[in-house]
């Protein structure tokens, strides 16, 4: 494991908090999502993006809001 991108995370884990990184988490997934229906046309691919961004912000509204 990669020990430098564990430091950024956490660094960002702190100044961000756990729902806010989720989301974005979550927003990732909808971009790719929509490259890989763009540029593939693979919609059963980007419906699993979906579903990952899905599980992302239904954690983030049902975890416990830490910094």
């Amino acid at each position: 494991m990669n020990t430098k991108y564990l430091k950024e995370l956490e660094m960002l884990l702190d100044k961000l908090g756990t729902a806010d990184i989720l989301h974005y988490l979550g927003d990732i997934c909808l971009e790719k999502a929509e490259h890989v229906r763009t540029n593939y046309q693979d919609e059963s691919l980007a419906k699993e993006w979906e579903l990952c961004r899905d599980a992302y912000d239904t954690l983030a509204v049902n975890i416990p809001l830490l910094p």
